[in-house]
């Protein structure tokens, strides 16, 4: 049984699943360089679910969509879509900020791309953890959406 770097015990995984914990797990023996990819893919990645936060405000904006649905609908929606934002927002800012650092850390000749990321720049797996938050938020919001709408058809 060997630990890795993430302070967690190989149990016999197989490789397939110990690269799928990778991924989910940023590697903490990330190079610099490629600590700033991974934040730069990851601030996209924010883009993109803000997104969708934005399309699905937009397809509620008139209110005739769920105008017949249950009354908890619109409430339980505005929330799920207003506390995923904020987590979006916050991983997006924190995700952009770790980049300007490590970047102005390079420029500076503080450390070099081939450095390890983790003696330099501390990964707060919190970030990640807001960012999959704002994911689920996003899908939740949109199937009470979904639902509502199906709700809201008059079948008479």
């Amino acid at each position: 049984m060997s630990a890795d770097l993430n302070g967690s015990a190989d149990k016999g995984m197989s490789t397939e699943s110990s690269r799928r914990v990778e991924r989910l797990w940023w590697p903490l023996d990330d190079t610099v360089a490629r600590r700033i990819s991974r934040y730069k893919t990851s601030v996209k990645r924010c883009a993109f679910v803000g997104a969708g936060f934005g399309g699905l405000l937009l397809v509620l904006g008139p209110g005739t969509l769920i105008a017949h649905a249950p009354g908890f609908f619109s409430p339980v929606i505005l929330t799920v879509v207003v506390f995923g934002a904020g987590f979006v927002g916050w991983a997006y800012i924190s995700f952009l900020m770790g980049r300007a650092d490590l970047e102005a850390d390079v420029e500076d000749g503080t450390v070099a791309r081939s450095d390890l990321a983790q003696e330099t720049n501390r990964y707060s797996r919190a970030i990640h953890f807001s960012y999959l938050a704002a994911l689920l938020a996003l899908a939740v919001a949109s199937a009470l959406t979904v639902l509502a709408a199906w709700l809201s058809v008059d079948v008479s």
